[in-house]
């Protein structure tokens, strides 16, 4: 019980974060970033980086750990594990999509190459041109990264600072590329680790508890 109040009382916390971060940050840190002048296009090394947030990459990369599970490691929690990381990252990524079209968040690019410094959010889903210029918020890359290191760290203990690494890796980038605000990427830290929390508790608990694969000859328990 304590443990359920302090979470509610983190992600309340972590929300008057990101709101903070809207009206006083977003638009200071990313002015600074785009004053760098950063090498951010196609191949450069943030490029790299930011790609292994790339949905595609990590929802095939958690498929084919999950096919190994089940064709080689063969043991049930292990399997069950792969099922719960697979169903996380494609729930909170789906998820994700659905807020970023009802909110329709002007992306950096809006601001410093409109001419307008457009900031803020575009409810009117008919009036927007080019879909992903109005796709900032939640970040759908950290929202997919989060998921899965929260995932991985409430499974594997010896891999949470590696896990927690690539969530701030994948975050870091998507600033830095200006693909993002502070605040987007804040929100799907959020959205990611809440998601996949309680797929945890509701999801994979059960389903360890539960008689699924017990009865598998082929497969350890």
């Amino acid at each position: 019980m304590k443990k359920n109040i302090a979470l509610i009382a983190l992600c309340i916390l972590w929300m008057g974060l990101i709101i903070i971060s809207y009206f006083y940050f977003d638009i200071f840190v990313m002015k600074r970033i785009y004053a760098l002048h950063l090498s951010a296009g196609n191949g450069s090394i943030l490029w790299w980086l930011t790609n292994f947030g790339n949905g595609l990459y990590v929802i095939l990369a958690v498929f084919l750990a999950g096919v190994i599970s089940l064709m080689f490691i063969r043991h049930r929690v292990a399997i069950i594990g792969s099922i719960y990381l697979f169903v996380s990252v494609i729930l909170t990524s789906l998820f994700c999509d659905v807020l970023k079209f009802i909110l329709g968040r002007y992306r950096p690019s809006l601001y410093y190459d409109s001419g307008r410094k457009l900031y803020g959010f575009s409810f009117d889903v008919f009036s927007r041109h080019h879909w992903s210029r109005y796709e900032s918020f939640p970040s759908g890359h950290t929202t997919i990264a989060s998921a899965l290191a929260i995932g991985i760290f409430l499974l594997l203990p010896k891999w949470r600072v590696p896990a927690i690494f690539y969530m701030v890796m994948i975050a870091s980038t998507r600033v830095l590329r200006l693909d993002h605000y502070v605040s987007d990427v804040m929100a799907g830290m959020c959205l990611g680790a809440i998601g996949s929390f309680v797929l945890y508790r509701i999801f994979y608990q059960r389903l360890i508890q539960s008689q699924f694969l017990l009865n598998v000859k082929w497969i350890k328990q």
